[in-house]
């Protein structure tokens, strides 16, 4: 198992302006990073969250 081998992309809820000035809610990329996902008695959990 290779370590470090996953990218984590980290998101924060914004209000995003569009030209004509209306706001609405959005997802904004904060951080990404590599890390090792799982871990003892895991190593087979592929766990994935997605917010639409």
């Amino acid at each position: 198992m290779s370590l470090m081998n996953e990218k984590v992309t980290f998101q924060k809820n914004t209000v995003i302006t569009d030209s004509i000035g209306n706001h609405k809610n959005g997802w904004e990329d904060f951080y990404t990073c590599h890390a090792t996902i799982g871990g003892e008695g895991m190593a087979s959990s592929k766990e994935k969250e997605e917010a639409i």
